[in-house]
């Protein structure tokens, strides 16, 4: 009996996070709604990019370059050296 309070319940919950969603997307209905279909486009393409394998390289090179220039700067370098970074 009380697993089946609960049931009905969590059922009750999500029924209503549907109406909540559909509210919701009846006010971005219209001019809003172009705007957020080029962002879901957006989004899309950024992460099919992000998932290539050049993208990671190109991520892991960044990060070995700026590994490498907060290593290099201490106290006291050069000004070529200060510039050049």
């Amino acid at each position: 009996e009380y697993d089946k309070k609960r049931i009905v319940e969590a059922r009750r919950k999500a029924a209503e996070g549907k109406r909540k969603q559909k509210t919701e997307e009846e006010e971005l209905a219209g001019a809003t709604s172009e705007f957020w279909a080029r962002v879901r486009r957006a989004r899309i393409c950024i992460r099919r990019m992000c998932k290539q394998q050049w993208w990671f390289w190109l991520v892991i090179i960044l990060v070995f370059l700026n590994t490498c220039t907060v290593a290099v700067e201490h106290y006291n370098q050069p000004q070529w050296l200060t510039f050049f970074l």
